[in-house]
């Protein structure tokens, strides 16, 4: 009798602990289950972003490119039109301007 009066009060103990103690670590556990699994969406969601903004950056950095080519090829089309400018400029020493 003894016995079995010590066995129900540990049993008793046992219990007491785990909704004490086990109970509120299980709740406390699925929430940081809970709050990872929202964080792995937020982290694939953020690599996905910046997978998409790399390669918007690519192609912008071809575009940038091309246009790099067409300034260059129009600067040198500018310069050369000035060059020809100059050369048909006449300049006519000894005569006062005003005198048209």
């Amino acid at each position: 009798q003894w016995a079995q009066e010590q066995q129900e009060a540990l049993q008793r103990c046992f219990r007491e602990l785990k909704a004490e103690l086990l109970e509120p670590m299980k709740a406390s556990i699925d929430k940081l289950l809970e709050t990872q699994t929202a964080q792995g969406v937020a982290i694939r969601e953020v690599r996905q972003k910046v997978s998409e903004n790399e390669d918007e950056i690519l192609g912008l950095a071809v575009k940038v490119e091309a246009h790099e080519v067409l300034y260059k090829k129009w600067q040198e089309r500018f310069e050369e039109m000035e060059y020809r400018s100059r050369q048909k400029n006449l300049r006519i020493m000894g005569l006062l301007e005003g005198l048209e």
